[in-house]
C-alpha cells in the first residue's frame, strides 16, 4: 500500500521493468507525461513506446546489458535522453535508473522528468545572451566612432588655444 501510494503521488513518471525488460509499473505521472494509458503500456518494452525509433535499438541493447550484468554507466546518475509521447512527438527528458531485486530477479526502475520547459528557458537565455553580446558590440562600435568624431573638434580647439597662447603669451588682450 505504501509503495502504491508513493508511485501514484509522485509528480514525476516512475516506470519499472522486470528481468525480461518489459514494463511492470507505469504510474499516473507517466500516463500524463507520455500520454499512454497504464494498461496499454504494461507488458511492453520501454524502447517500443517511450523512445524514438531511431534510438530505441540502442536503449533496448543497453537495458538488456544492465539487466544481464546489473551494472552500467547510467545507473545511479541522471542523464538527458530523448523520449516520445503517444502521438510521436519527442521531448527532452532527464532519466535516472536504479537496479534492485524482486523475488530474486533484477528489476530496473526509471525516474523520468520532462525537461522541455527547462530546455526552452535555456534556449531563450542563450538567445538573450547572444542578443546582448551583439548589442554590446554595436555599443562599443558606436562609442569608438563617437570618441573618434569628438576628438577632431577637441584637437582644433587645442590647436587654436596653443596659437592664441603663442601669439599673446601671458598678456591676453581684448583681441586675443
Amino acid at each position: 500500500a505504501r509503495k502504491s501510494a508513493i508511485l501514484e503521488s509522485s509528480l514525476d513518471p516512475i516506470i519499472t521493468i522486470n528481468h525480461e525488460g518489459v514494463i511492470t509499473e507505469f504510474n499516473r505521472a507517466a500516463e500524463q507525461t507520455f500520454g499512454h494509458p497504464r494498461g496499454d503500456v504494461l507488458g511492453t518494452k520501454p524502447s517500443d513506446v517511450l523512445f524514438p525509433p531511431a534510438i530505441s535499438e540502442g536503449h533496448r541493447n543497453r537495458i538488456d546489458r544492465y539487466l544481464d550484468m546489473g551494472e552500467g554507466s547510467m545507473l545511479g546518475r541522471r542523464s538527458e535522453v530523448t523520449a516520445v509521447r503517444k502521438g510521436g512527438k519527442t521531448f527532452p527528458a532527464e532519466l535516472a535508473m536504479t537496479m534492485s531485486e524482486e523475488r530474486g530477479a533484477p528489476v530496473m526502475t526509471f525516474f523520468v522528468r520532462d525537461i522541455s520547459q527547462r530546455k526552452r528557458a535555456e534556449e531563450q537565455q542563450s538567445r538573450y545572451a547572444a542578443e546582448l553580446e551583439r548589442s554590446n558590440r554595436e555599443l562599443e562600435q558606436f562609442a569608438y566612432v563617437a570618441s573618434h568624431d569628438l576628438q577632431e573638434p577637441l584637437r582644433k580647439i587645442r590647436t587654436f588655444g596653443d596659437r592664441l597662447e603663442m601669439k599673446c603669451g601671458d598678456a591676453l588682450d581684448d583681441t586675443g
